[in-house]
Formats: C-alpha cells, structure tokens, sequence
C-alpha cells in the first residue's frame, strides 16, 4: 500500500479480536441451505440463493406445490421455432439454462393422486424426441424416453404396484449419456442402459408440461391413452435440469415462458414428509443437515415479525401525532377591528359605554328622512 508491503499476519497476531485461518460462513459444517440452494457468503454471515431450486424460504427449506384440478396444466416453454432452427443449423443446442446439457437430464418431483391414468410430466422438442412419466390404468409408474430416430422408444416400469393411492411419491430420474438412474420414494436406485442403437442427444426440446399434453403436432398414440381426462392431484418440488417450472407458474414474477390452462391452487398436499437422497449425490441436499434444528428459523422469523409490526405501529402514531399538531395549528380565537353592520333605524344607535376602551371607537352618522 502506497509502495509499502504490509506484514498483515504480523498485525492480525498483534491485534485483539482477530484470528488467523477463519473461514467463510458456507464453508463452515453449519450452513443451512437445503434442496440445492446455493450459499451466497455475506459479511459475517451468509444466505441462501433458491432460483435454481424448487423450494423457497430463507433456507430453501419450503416446498413449492399445487393442486391441480381436472384438465388443469402448466407449460413452460424451452425455445421457439425460431431459436430451434438456429441451433440445428449452427449444430449446436441453444443453452436453456445453466445446467442445460443434451445428453444429461435430471428430474425430481413428488405427486399425490388417486385418479388414473394421467401424464405427470412430459417434455416435447422439435424433434420426434420426448420424455414422458405417466401413471396407467392399473395405477403402474412408468418412464418413456424418445431419443432419435429409434423407433421403439425406451420405456421402464417405475412401479408395478398401484401408485394412485392418494399417498405422496417421491420420483429421482437422472440420465448420463446411455445410464440411465431411477429411484421411488425409499427404494433402491435402478441403473439400466439405453440402447446402443439409439442416440445419446435430447434434441430441440421445445416444451414442458405437467398434469397434461397440449401441444401441437403429432403426440404419441401410447402417450394419448394417458392424456385423457389429465391429471387430478398434487405436485410439489419439480426440477428439470435446474428449472423449476411449478414455481415460475405459481409466483408473480413469472416470465412470459410459463403458461397455466384451469385452476391451479398453491398447495404442499404432494410433498413427501421426508425428502429422500438425491441420484448420484455424494452430499444429500434433500436431507436437514446433522446437527442442526429443524425448526430453528421458526423463532427468528417471530423476532423479524414482531420487529417489523413494532416499527408500523410507530409510524402509524407518529403520523397521527403530525397531523393533530398540523390540523390544530390555525385553530384559536382572535378578535377584529372590523364594525358590525349597520341595522336600519330612524335614529341614530347609541354607543355601548361597556365596549373595551382599548379598541378604536367608530363614530357613525345617520341621515333623517
């Protein structure tokens, strides 16, 4: 500084109240952020960034769910044509969102409902390619994936047993290139393949749609059995590669690429009482981190509450106080010089000998018929 190299070690040792190899606050074991949300170091303290994830709250710890009612969808939109034609002609995909990648997909969402068959979630493109995991007649779980030009798309059986029990499901389906890796609520993790005949590329996705397909153009037959009459129950905690679509659909800053057809209520009744562990995830951050209370934040957002009707009660009496000094400030009596009007009469009126003798005297003549 100012040509001079400053030994800082020497005065932090030197110096009361400071100590040499502190950490940050997110990378300290304490931190709280839950179900993927990002860690934002502060100044002696932290918070939790919940974009990219489907839950909200100051520790992302609240799940974001609706209940949809019949024949109710949401769609979000991935590209238009336009942005689609660019990128098969550059060769290249248009990056949806961060974590965007063809060849990579993850989904995690939780449903409730009593109702079959249904499509809970289904992904279009462009291009003949589409996900899908649909709910059958039998009440029997199933993926679909359309990848190129194949044509027997891959298809898996989630679950045999009837999942349209009005109980809350858990679904984690993550793919890596060929691998594909499933998981049900506390089951264990399915690692199959795709076949080797089949591309490995998600290409052009075009749409989202969750409760029910309306897109246009040609929709799979196995995929319009399940179509009808759509989807009746709940969904909480949807996150596609990063993107969550019921969120955006259910906030009021939602951009023009969410669209909602029918009555969808903000609602949890899908979420599972407890998060499960994630695919692939060393580090679970579904799960509460050890060690720390779970309903710890209930007492700080009280305080905050508390602080925050403190200080609109004050304001309130303080501009209540304002305007009664403001409304009485002109108030009060006062005398004039002003002489009473004149009332007819065919003589002269008398002065009053009681009127104050400070006040000027008006001595007034009358004319005589």
């Amino acid at each position: 500084m100012n040509g001079e190299i400053l030994n800082l070690e020497r005065e932090a040792n030197i110096t009361e109240g400071v100590n040499a190899g502190c950490v940050g606050e997110c990378n300290s074991t304490g931190v709280l952020c839950q179900n993927g949300g990002k860690c934002i170091e502060r100044y002696s303290t932290y918070s939790c960034d919940c974009n990219s994830s489907a839950f909200d709250g100051m520790y992302c710890h609240k799940v974001i769910g609706g209940y949809f009612e019949p024949g109710t969808y949401v769609r979000y939109g991935f590209q238009t044509p336009f942005t689609a034609a660019a990128g098969a002609f550059a060769n290249m995909m248009v990056p949806l969102s961060h974590s965007f990648n063809s060849t990579s997909e993850e989904i995690i969402f939780s449903f409730k409902t009593s109702q079959t068959p249904s499509v809970l979630m289904y992904i279009s493109s462009f291009s003949r390619d589409y996900l899908a995991v649909i709910i059958k007649h039998d009440g029997s779980l199933v993926l679909r994936y359309q990848l190129g030009s194949f044509p027997n798309p891959y298809t898996r059986i989630l679950v045999k047993d009837n999942v349209a029990d009005d109980k809350a499901h858990w679904v984690n389906i993550t793919r890596r290139d060929r691998d594909i890796y499933t998981q049900v609520d506390d089951r264990p993790i399915v690692r199959d393949k795709i076949s080797l005949w089949g591309d490995k590329n998600f290409d052009s996705p075009r749409s989202l749609f969750l409760g029910r397909v309306m897109e246009i153009g040609v929709l799979d037959p196995e995929i319009q059995r399940f179509n009808s009459p759509g989807f009746t129950g709940c969904l909480a905690g949807v996150n596609f590669n990063g993107i969550a679509p019921l969120k955006a659909a259910l906030r009021t800053n939602t951009n023009q690429t969410v669209e909602v057809l029918g009555e969808l209520v903000e609602s949890n009744c899908g979420a599972v009482p407890i998060i499960l562990s994630s695919v692939l995830l060393d580090e679970d951050p579904w799960a509460p981190q050890p060690g720390t209370p779970l309903f710890g934040y209930d007492y700080l957002t009280g305080a905050i509450i508390g602080v925050i009707v403190a200080v609109i009660l004050f304001v309130i009496l303080a501009l209540l106080v304002l305007l009664f000094l403001y409304y009485y400030r002109h108030k009060g009596s006062y005398l004039t010089n002003e002489a009473k009007p004149l009332e007819p009469s065919n003589g002269a009126k008398p002065v009053s000998l009681k009127k104050d003798q400070n006040l000027p005297q008006i001595l007034e003549e009358t004319k005589t018929e």
